[in-house]
């Protein structure tokens, strides 16, 4: 989003020549200038697997490496992260590690690449059988990283995600049978 002000002003002389101004301000929108991850959103039933994506916008920084952590909330539990795409373009692996309910996340390589922008890895969360219908959320934290030459750059915010565990559609009985006999009649469903 753009600002723009515009404003002038007529003056006068002794001689009544008479001038115009106009000045224009243009505010931009602010760049992003350091790196920052987003986790995405999913939703899915209690007892499912959702797949949610971890973005990785470098901004202005060459970033070669990063860690950071990803709270994982009680009725949900993480899989094996699956590399993105800028990931393998930048010849990186991924490494993650669970403790209490923090999911450590280490992203390196044996080279001086530097990670481009976009999917930086999808984290598969089971959501626990009999966990109640509502918002769960994921929360990045932690984040560090390198540049090239193993220096560290500062780390812009970061966007927290949301798992949303849906309520099972409604069951809707199903009549199987009627039997009626002289004074009952007996429903089956």
């Amino acid at each position: 989003t753009s600002t723009f002000t515009v404003g002038g002003a007529i003056s006068a002389s002794a001689s009544g020549v008479t001038s115009n101004f106009a000045a224009l301000a243009v505010s931009p929108t602010p760049l992003v200038t350091a790196p920052t991850l987003t986790a995405g959103t999913a939703s899915g039933q209690a007892g499912t697997t959702v797949d949610v994506r971890i973005d990785f916008n470098p901004a202005l920084a060459s970033v070669a490496s990063l860690q950071f952590n990803l709270a994982v909330p009680a009725g949900l539990s993480a899989g094996t992260l699956t590399p993105g795409s800028i990931l393998t373009a930048a010849g990186k692996s991924i490494s993650a590690n669970l403790s209490g309910n923090t999911l450590t996340v280490i992203v390196f390589g044996l080279n001086q690449t530097a990670i481009g922008r976009g999917l930086l890895a999808t984290v598969p969360l089971t959501i626990a059988a009999g966990t109640a219908a509502g918002n769960l959320n994921l929360n990045l934290s932690g984040a560090v990283y390198s540049n090239p030459a193993g220096l560290p750059i500062t780390a812009g915010p970061n966007t927290n995600g949301t798992v949303t565990v849906t309520a099972p559609p409604t069951q809707t009985p199903v009549l199987t049978s009627i039997t009626v006999t002289p004074g009952a009649a007996t429903i089956a469903y």
